[in-house]
């Protein structure tokens, strides 16, 4: 028994600076930007769809003048949000240096640092749902958003 108590007093925590970084900030540099591309889709989809297709036959255009305006305004707070999501993720890899030794590649290779992990996880996945987001405003922008349907 004395034995397997040496043997974890011996072992660190893969984590040890976990206390520097809030769980919610960890969450939201994971989570917020896919979250907001969501919605942004969505919400692009739903006023384009709705606004050439109200009921049962589609139009030959757009019902809502501006439509192009209101999913750029849509798309640049959506982008907003990923930025900040982006920002941070990297704050809190900065925060997180000291805790593994070694730039990115160690901190995928290595069982240490998960929080440091955890960060550039972060800065991955919203850079990522950044660029989705940069792309759904560019098709939502300037393809049209009616076609005409009725030959």
């Amino acid at each position: 028994m004395s034995e397997l108590h040496k043997l974890a007093s011996d072992v660190a925590h893969p984590a040890p600076q976990r206390g520097k970084i809030s769980r919610w900030r960890l969450a939201a540099s994971l989570f917020l930007a896919p979250f907001v591309w969501s919605i942004q889709i969505l919400c692009s989809y739903g006023l384009s769809s709705m606004s050439c297709f109200p009921r049962y036959a589609p139009l030959a255009g757009t019902q809502v003048p501006g439509m192009s305006i209101v999913v750029l305004i849509g798309s640049l707070v959506a982008l907003a949000l990923a930025g900040l999501a982006v920002w941070l993720a990297i704050g809190a890899w900065r925060m997180t240096r000291g805790e593994h030794q070694g730039g990115p590649h160690e901190a995928l290779d290595a069982g240490e640092g998960r929080t440091r992990f955890l960060a550039l996880c972060g800065i991955i996945v919203t850079t990522l749902f950044s660029i989705a987001i940069v792309w759904e405003a560019i098709v939502a922008i300037f393809l049209p958003h009616c076609f005409n349907a009725v030959a």
